[in-house]
């Protein structure tokens, strides 16, 4: 079952987001920021994080988005400004606007899910 971290300022959404990827098969996790970070992110398959986190006194993701990519995670960056994450970071995330289309929000972590079992296969059956 594919690991969901949820970074999201908006409770509401939080919540949202929690009961549609449980729905939908997924085990999501709402971040805490009080918790450790890169204890949250080692437990986790894929980020979902909106850029804007102004609510948790954060001014944009980037630096909880280099740390996920540090730890090899994939990463999806909710925006409703896609333009205002920097050109670096673009490049290495998959990008959903606002309003997300939760449809497309599923296909893509089905997506992620055939492609991170893939490589533990081929991981699994290397030579040594």
């Amino acid at each position: 079952m594919l690991k969901v971290l949820i970074i999201e300022d908006n409770k509401h959404l939080q919540r949202i987001y929690w009961e549609y990827l449980k729905e939908k098969g997924f085990e999501p996790e709402i971040c805490s920021l009080q918790k450790d970070l890169d204890f949250q992110l080692e437990k986790t398959d894929v980020v979902i994080s909106d850029w804007k986190l102004e609510e948790m006194g954060i001014r944009d993701a980037k630096f909880i988005i280099e740390r996920a990519l540090g730890k090899e995670k994939k990463v999806i960056i909710v925006s409703g400004e896609i333009d205002q994450i920097p050109k670096k970071i673009r490049e290495k995330v998959h990008l959903l606007k606002k309003p997300i289309s939760w449809l497309e929000l599923e296909n893509l972590l089905t997506r992620i899910s055939a492609q991170l079992f893939k490589q533990e296969l081929k991981e699994l059956f290397e030579p040594l």
